[in-house]
Order: C-alpha cells, then structure tokens, then sequence
C-alpha cells in the first residue's frame, strides 16, 4: 500500500512474502480434474491456504498486487521509484493520487 507524500509515494503496508520454506513460495492453482487425477498424490496450494489481511485504505491510496517473481527482483525503494516515474501527474490528479 503507497501512500502520497510531499515527496513521491511512501510504503505504508506491506504483506510479508507466503513461502511452505526458502525459496518455496506458495503456488496457487486450479487444476482440471482430469489432470488431477493423474497426479492424485500432488499436493496443491488454494486460495484457502493463503493468509488474509486486513489494512485501513485511505483516499488516494495506490495498492499494488502482484506476484513473487517482481518481490524477487525489486527493493521497496525500486518498486516507489517506478510508481514515481511511471504514474504521470495528470493521471495521479485525476485519480486522487
């Protein structure tokens, strides 16, 4: 969850990675049963496995949703300056940004 400040978007939540060991994120999937049933031993990870949070959203707040593989490459300091860069200050005005 960013934030607007005076100086570009600020962190102020942010949900810790949902990993079974190192490196062993979970992996959501829908499997068709017919596949399912090949592999009846595969032990899959649902929806229902993963933890639910709950924060207090503020007009103007920006929430980001995404997987793992960006969480792997980019700092929190990147992932702001990309949202800095990328979000243009009409579109951040006419958001409420």
């Amino acid at each position: 969850q960013l934030r607007k400040t005076p100086r570009g978007m600020v962190v102020v939540n942010r949900t810790d990675e949902q990993q079974h060991s190192w490196n062993c994120p979970y992996q959501l999937t829908r499997l068709p049963p017919a596949l399912i049933a090949k592999f009846p031993k595969v032990n899959l990870d649902t929806a229902d496995d993963a933890e639910k949070f709950v924060f207090e959203v503020e007009e103007g707040d920006l929430l980001l949703l995404f997987s793992d593989g960006l969480r792997d490459n980019l700092h929190d300091h990147e992932v702001q300056h990309l949202v800095d860069c990328c979000l243009p200050p009409s579109f951040a005005d006419l958001a409420g940004l």
